[in-house]
């Protein structure tokens, strides 16, 4: 199954997200707990996207795909904001106590290890995060 959602550049498009995905998830029949994962994963790419990406929101494209499968599926976000590759951020160092803790880098963690595998790609003024998730 493949489907595809536009959002526009407000927080607020993201329970229109939550909702068309949980829409998608049960068409498809999928489980609790990638189903789970997916969602969280695109959550915090689109939040990033909408806080960070787009300096004038005016004209902001921000698009998901979704490509749900028997044994794999596969989350693409699709931006032109400005150009990111989340896999460059450093892994998020540990925390050890809250004095000392970081704010950051922490959504690029969750998605490095909830996904099967994530990749990044700049094109035509676009920015092309897909992220793959094993069903089985």
């Amino acid at each position: 199954m493949n489907a595809r959602i536009d959002l526009g550049c407000s927080l607020g498009e993201i329970s229109r997200l939550n909702a068309w995905l949980a829409d998608r998830f049960a068409e498809m029949g999928l489980p609790e707990k990638p189903a789970g994962n997916i969602k969280l994963c695109l959550n915090e790419a689109v939040t990033n996207t909408i806080s960070y990406g787009f300096a004038d929101r005016d004209g902001a494209e921000i698009s998901v795909e979704l490509d749900i499968g028997d044994d794999k599926a596969v989350a693409t976000l699709i931006d032109n904001g400005v150009a990111f590759d989340p896999l460059t951020v450093p892994e998020a160092a540990k925390i050890t106590d809250l004095e000392t803790a970081q704010i950051g880098g922490f959504g690029v963690k969750l998605m490095r290890e909830l996904s099967s595998s994530i990749d990044h790609e700049r094109a035509g003024g676009r920015n092309r995060l897909t992220m793959r998730f094993d069903l089985g």
